[in-house]
């Protein structure tokens, strides 16, 4: 009976993270509904200050290093329409492979150099679809 006790609370520690990971797939995939109202990278600047919600086309990126890595929206740099600013080493890290595709992005629209933005510093904020 003593041995029982440890294998039943690892298997109860093992369901608990089994659930956890499932429910943050589950709300990706729900943040990545093409039924879902988003704005396009074009509408951000009438939002700028406001929570937002973006759809569009990551057709480019640069990093800058390990913590900070820019997603071009809607055309390739310098002509881009927005910049999705990926900012904290563990967010970058999560989302490395995340290049190119359609993305979909939550956060508050701000401006930067002249560019309307979004600050992403959780991974949850992201969702994408790598178009093939």
């Amino acid at each position: 009976m003593k041995h029982y006790l440890p294998l039943f609370f690892f298997l109860m520690l093992f369901a608990t993270k089994s659930m956890a990971q499932q429910t943050q797939a589950d709300q990706l995939l729900l943040r990545m509904n093409p039924e879902e109202p988003a704005l396009t990278s074009k509408e951000i600047i009438n939002h700028i200050g406001d929570d937002v919600y973006i759809k569009d086309t990551i057709a480019g990126y640069k990093i800058i290093n390990k913590s900070l890595k820019l997603l071009y929206i809607g055309d390739r740099y310098p002509n881009h329409v927005m910049i999705v600013i990926l900012k904290g080493e563990k967010v970058n890290r999560e989302l490395s492979l995340w290049k190119e595709g359609i993305g979909h992005f939550s956060g508050k629209a701000v401006m930067y150099n002249g560019k309307p933005a979004i600050i992403i510093t959780n991974s949850v904020q992201v969702a994408t679809r790598i178009q093939i």
